[in-house]
């Protein structure tokens, strides 16, 4: 019983694929600018990094003053205070009080909101990093998929023609019923493998507008290829990284705690100046000076001096293992790049041209009558396996070289 070829529904549910309402296409520098543009996080550090350098301005200055008034010596058993009897000792007294925390405690609160201020600018410019490398891991999805369908759908098309070919053999008779089943295989792999790309294209898509926020369904260009000249200058650059940056501020702050408690070791001083006014005697100027007394520093500024001591060791080891870790990734991912690189290279050289070939060969004995559809469906599976293979090296590579522009900076 001959099958109707699937040749026109194949190629109607490809042009549905590839023509559904296409909106803009976007390359990889506007995808970045548009995510660097539009992302509510760097906004929202942003903010975080105006009110830091706000609070760095207030946090060495003197406490507001204090406005005091009251009444002395009210008489409980004559109330009025303002009856002129001479045995009355009622005062009405105003005044102001100013505390005066000591310098080096004010100095150490002003350079800790300095630091902190400056940590949180190093957070924004490694968040501002960090955006622009997932925005070009997203970009680099959607391209591996788009390239890919491309791919199989190119095979789709080839693959169903030559099914066509061997339906047409079978029904002269020259032909065979194993040929034609194998065609329908063949068919159905390619078919699903496109399916699957398909969702592939969708999930990247999705991930890409989610940095972006504008609707593309394709990407334009090719992804990063250029690198650091060498290990030893992705090194030093990835030595200025803003997480190590932000790493520093905190160990630094943690010190300026540390001066903070050891300050708190020195009394802090109130100034009281007070107006008094009492009838019929004259009126009074008073002046009051206060000063703490640290006297119990074993149960206070001791353990406080501790803590702080032990959290700047803490930030410390921080900063140390920050360096050590972000050190080791740059080389792992140089080291990685280097075996794709290579890799690649045998699959552009050898394996791809070779896979081609072998396809080439196996349609030329079909057409002389020497050989069967069964190998060239083979040959055509496989030069599709090593062309995606190649693709996912390439896109590996693309994804490498997008990790080291974050470690290094490098935005060549």
């Amino acid at each position: 019983m001959p099958v109707s070829s699937p040749l026109p529904g194949l190629v109607a549910g490809i042009a549905l694929l590839i023509a559904a309402p296409a909106r803009a296409s976007i390359d990889l520098d506007t995808a970045v600018r548009l995510a660097l543009a539009q992302q509510p996080r760097l906004e929202a550090q942003a903010a975080r990094a105006r009110a830091a350098d706000a609070r760095s301005v207030a946090a060495g200055a003197l406490p507001d003053p204090e406005f005091i008034a009251g009444l002395q010596n009210l008489s409980v058993e004559q109330p009025d205070p303002y009856a002129a009897d001479a045995e009355r000792m009622t005062m009405t007294e105003v005044g102001i009080m100013q505390a005066f925390p000591n310098a080096a405690r004010r100095h150490q609160l002003e350079r800790s909101a300095r630091l902190d201020a400056a940590r949180i600018e190093a957070e924004q410019a490694l968040l501002q990093r960090a955006v622009v490398r997932d925005v070009s891991l997203a970009w680099i999805d959607v391209w591996q998929a788009q390239e890919a369908l491309t791919v199989v759908e190119r095979l789709a098309v080839e693959t169903a023609r030559t099914r066509e070919a061997g339906l047409i053999a079978q029904r002269s008779g020259r032909g065979s019923q194993d040929a034609t089943l194998a065609a329908e295989l063949a068919n159905g792999l390619v078919d699903d493998r496109r399916r699957a790309l398909g969702q592939a294209l969708v999930s990247a898509r999705a991930r890409l507008v989610r940095w972006t926020g504008h609707e593309a369904d394709a990407v334009t260009g090719n992804p990063p290829t250029a690198m650091p000249a060498s290990l030893e200058a992705a090194l030093a650059r990835a030595g200025e990284h803003p997480e190590l940056q932000a790493l520093e501020r905190a160990a630094e702050r943690s010190g300026a705690e540390v001066d903070l408690a050891r300050a708190a070791y020195r009394p802090d001083w109130r100034l009281q100046a007070m107006y008094g006014h009492r009838r019929p005697y004259d009126d009074m100027f008073s002046v009051q000076v206060g000063i703490d007394l640290p006297l119990f520093t074993a149960r206070r500024q001791d353990p406080a001096l501790a803590a702080a001591s032990a959290e700047r060791l803490a930030a410390q080891a921080d900063a140390e293992d920050g360096r050590r870790a972000l050190l080791a990734e740059l080389q792992a991912a140089w080291g990685e790049q280097t075996l794709v690189d290579q890799r690649l290279e045998h699959f552009e050289t050898r394996l791809l041209p070779a896979a081609r070939l072998r396809v080439d060969s196996a349609l030329a004995a079909y057409g002389g009558g020497r050989g069967t559809l069964d190998a060239v469906f083979d040959a055509r599976l496989q030069a599709l396996d090593i062309e995606l293979q190649t693709l996912d090296l390439r896109a590996a590579r693309a994804r490498l070289r997008t990790q080291l522009r974050y470690l290094t900076g490098d935005d060549a």
